[in-house]
């Protein structure tokens, strides 16, 4: 599978995450009249994104940042379920701060731009570990969800 460099991947990101945060500034085009309630149901999506995220980030340690040779693979905590539980949170996380600007040009930057860079990104990671832990790593893949826990 031939996938963008990280250099385009970045570049991606900062493009959603501009229009995401700046969309108000961009293009008032609200998603509904009633802005308390996309408060309270953003708050209700990004406080697990953000426990996700938390967890993944102390169950991988350093390890979230490079691997070395020598490293084991993790197969705990969020781990045991999807092989990406960052990314998973990432795209909840981003959901909920989409909804929490009420406006659909963040929800469209979330959903068409970030979303996608997030799933390439994991996909280039999985060629990554493929390469670092072979027939484990296969293994693992067989026991765990790639993105969405029970279903992708």
């Amino acid at each position: 599978m031939n996938l963008p460099s990280h250099r385009l991947l970045i570049a991606s990101t900062a493009v959603g995450m501009f229009i995401l945060l700046a969309s108000n500034w961009m293009l008032v085009w609200p998603i509904s009249v009633d802005n308390d309630k996309w408060q309270d149901i953003s708050l209700a999506v990004l406080f697990p994104a953000i426990l996700l995220l938390f967890w993944s980030l102390v169950t991988l340690g350093w390890l979230m940042f490079q691997i070395h040779p020598g490293d084991q693979l993790v197969a705990r905590g969020p781990y045991r379920h999807i092989r990406h539980p960052f990314y998973f949170g990432m795209i909840v996380g981003l959901a909920g701060l989409a909804l929490a600007t009420n406006n659909w040009l963040a929800v469209l930057s979330t959903v068409l731009i970030l979303w996608p860079v997030l799933i390439l990104r994991a996909k280039r990671e999985e060629l990554e570990l493929q390469q670092q832990f072979g027939t484990e790593w296969d293994l693992y893949k067989t026991s765990t969800f790639f993105l969405i826990p029970w279903v992708w």
